[in-house]
């Protein structure tokens, strides 16, 4: 907190005074948690049988350069280049593959929007905890973890954790029953908005679990 860009807060607002009145105004919170996501360091609180269970290393070896681009000077080619990323082995990079009361959140990155992914991922876990949809079971988890392994092998990732944000977006949706249900003949306009438009979170509150019922007037302001 002492070293971020946070403002002071100091002036108390009385509860009555809520919603906040126009304008420009400062009031004194109880306490201010700073969520950033900068450091997913998990070795800090996570035990180390925990660790163990889910944190993995992928070594690779990508082959030296060329002879042609290799420096004419030098007598001897180049060794292999190696290097070393951790990534986490769980089942749709939140669920602990054998503690179904384990989640991690928020441990993706993406070329999308890394906060739309959060929130989806929390309405995913909350209906598995609510029993809306049910736990997958031990051959689905080790089927998508061996299918996560096998493209990590093959395509050598600089950054284990990152998801294609909008087919990660619809496979989370999809258990929610979320995935936008649109006709063209119904609905031709809502049906170019949601195909066609921005890809963002109201787009999952159509239909399925936790719909929202100004979900297509918020689209209609997009």
């Amino acid at each position: 907190i002492k070293k971020s860009q946070c403002g002071y807060f100091f002036e108390e607002v009385p509860h009555e005074s809520f919603p906040p009145p126009p304008g420009p105004y400062k009031f004194r919170p109880q306490s201010v948690i700073l969520c950033t996501g900068y450091d997913m360091g998990l070795k800090n609180f996570l035990s180390p049988q925990i660790q163990k269970e889910i944190i993995q290393i992928g070594e690779w070896s990508s082959p030296p350069p060329s002879p042609a681009s290799s420096s004419a000077s030098s007598p001897t080619s180049s060794p292999p280049q190696t290097r070393k990323i951790s990534w986490l082995k769980l089942y749709r990079h939140v669920l602990h593959p054998t503690d179904p009361t384990l989640f991690f959140l928020g441990f993706v990155t993406s070329f999308g929007n890394e906060t739309c992914i959060g929130e989806m991922q929390s309405r995913w876990v909350t209906a598995m905890i609510a029993g809306l949809i049910q736990f997958p079971d031990e051959a689905r988890i080790n089927n998508d973890i061996t299918k996560l392994e096998n493209y990590l092998k093959k395509s050598k990732p600089s950054v284990a954790g990152f998801v294609r944000y909008i087919p990660y977006m619809d496979e989370l949706a999809k258990d929610l029953d979320a995935v936008p249900n649109v006709s063209f003949f119904s609905d031709p306009w809502l049906y170019f908005k949601v195909w066609l438009g921005a890809v963002v979170p109201t787009q999952y509150r159509l239909n399925g679990i936790d719909t929202h019922p100004q979900a297509r007037q918020i689209l209609a302001h997009l």
